[in-house]
């Protein structure tokens, strides 16, 4: 007797340990994926503050050009044939400063459309930039003006700033295009798809007991949302005593439980949304 109680109880204790340690596993693996979402998301704020970093420092640049520039235009000692030719290489370097702010900020819109909202503080700096970089071109349009005044010719560098301004529109197009193309691509990859209802609401919608795997499931009776924002993800009241998951998902990324110790209605939380839809991005769950 002494031996089968002995043998009871360690099988009891590694029933325990088996699921103490599958709870630890659930754990580490919920502690990475935050781990690398925080990681990708500071990644890119990191990326973001060196674009704004490196636009204000061309601005700088750019300013220190222009003063440059017109301190030699208005010098007591005229204009030599030396002194205009510093000052056309002046107006290249400032179309180059200008070029590239043009770009960094077409890179910043981009990093702005794919952020789903994480960088919404990002949108007024852009704007702050923006400002910044319209004011310069109107400087150096004033200060062309001044030059030509002077008979110092910089016709063609005033008309590659113009085909500069050209190439932005269409820069800003292809931008435009690509955040559409690749928002596109994130919904359609984030999206799926549910259904919930007793026996008798499911059967009415075509789906019969025992042909309730996702592969039987027409989309369009269903619930489109993004996989990330689900009520599940934080718990969804499922206003019922008994619920069955019909789909195929992990065990381990989702729980049903009762509400609390009186009330046996059951909660669905989807405890790593990532492993959950893994497997189908359709769920099918079935109330009492």
């Amino acid at each position: 007797m002494r031996k089968k109680l002995l043998i009871v109880g360690a099988f009891l204790a590694l029933a325990l340990s088996s699921c103490h340690q599958k709870e630890i596993d659930q754990l580490h693996s919920q502690l990475d994926s935050l781990q690398d979402a925080k990681d990708m998301i500071d990644k890119q704020y990191k990326e973001q503050d060196q674009l704004i970093a490196e636009v204000q420092s061309n601005f700088t640049a750019i300013k220190e050009t222009e003063l440059g520039i017109a301190d030699e235009a208005q010098s007591s000692e005229g204009v030599n044939p030396d002194k205009k030719a510093q000052i056309q290489e002046n107006f290249k370097l400032l179309q180059d400063k200008m070029e590239e702010n043009k770009q960094k900020i077409a890179d910043l819109e981009s990093k702005l459309d794919q952020s789903n909202g994480r960088f919404a503080a990002l949108k007024s700096t852009i704007a702050n930039l923006k400002r910044q970089q319209a004011e310069s071109e109107k400087t150096i349009a004033d200060l062309k003006d001044q030059l030509e005044k002077k008979n110092i010719e910089i016709k063609d560098l005033g008309d590659k700033i113009t085909r500069l301004n050209s190439s932005r529109d269409s820069l800003n197009s292809v931008s435009a295009a690509q955040a559409a193309k690749m928002k596109e691509q994130d919904e359609a990859m984030h999206t799926v798809y549910y259904i919930i209802g007793t026996k008798k609401e499911l059967k009415a919608k075509g789906l019969k007991e025992g042909a309730l795997k996702s592969a039987d499931v027409d989309k369009n009776i269903c619930t489109k949302i993004d996989m990330r924002n689900f009520e599940a993800n934080e718990g969804m009241d499922l206003k019922t005593t008994k619920a069955v998951i019909y789909t195929s998902h992990p065990a381990s990324s989702y729980s049903i439980a009762n509400k609390s110790a009186k009330d046996k209605d059951k909660i669905f939380t989807i405890k790593d949304w990532k492993s959950f839809w893994s497997n189908s991005k359709i769920l099918v769950i079935q109330i009492k």
